[in-house]
């Protein structure tokens, strides 16, 4: 048709002008870009069964918005390598409300936001902290600490920073009082 030679001798078409075809289409290059803008709307990709980016061995693939990018799917969207996000104030949020956030600005590693949080493993749980400390919180005031001094452990109570009783309890209620004066209560 009309369209075919005039896009075949190098001149354009209008999108309006192309049909549904029953083959493979390609756009391709030899140099430089291939551009798909919309001036005027959204640009859609619907593939039925499927849409995949590939990036040749030399370049990377990108989606590049002035505005959010949204990536929907009716079951998951699934990221199989590594996920990156290239900027010292990125965050992570999961939920519709921002239930969960991890937050990393730059210079204190990452904070991890939710209510409440589980940590549940089917193996061990390995707290490997390279500077000797964990740190038990209540709403920003320290109230515990667990140390390594010189390879000895120290487990450590303190109320609002002062001292604090530690207590351990047995499942039947019972147990073990070391109060700020160490002395020990059974």
């Amino acid at each position: 048709n009309g369209s075919s030679v005039a896009a075949a001798s190098g001149g354009s078409v209008a999108a309006d002008d192309i049909n549904t075809g029953d083959a493979a289409v390609a756009l391709e290059t030899t140099s430089g870009n291939v551009t798909i803008d919309s001036r005027a709307g959204n640009v859609t990709v619907d593939g039925h069964t499927g849409v995949t980016v590939i990036a040749s061995n030399s370049g990377d693939a990108t989606i590049d918005s002035g505005a959010d990018v949204i990536l929907s799917a009716s079951v998951a969207v699934r990221v199989e390598n590594d996920l990156r996000l290239d900027s010292d104030s990125s965050v992570f949020s999961m939920g519709l409300g921002n239930d969960v956030t991890l937050t990393h600005d730059g210079t204190t590693g990452v904070t991890i936001a939710a209510n409440p949080i589980t940590l549940d493993s089917a193996g061990d749980i390995t707290l490997d902290a390279d500077g000797g400390d964990i740190i038990f919180k209540d709403n920003g005031v320290t109230i515990g600490s667990i140390t390594n001094s010189s390879s000895a452990l120290h487990i450590s109570a303190s109320a609002g920073g002062g001292d604090g009783d530690l207590f351990f309890i047995t499942g039947e209620g019972g147990g073990a009082v070391i109060d700020s004066s160490a002395n020990i209560v059974l």
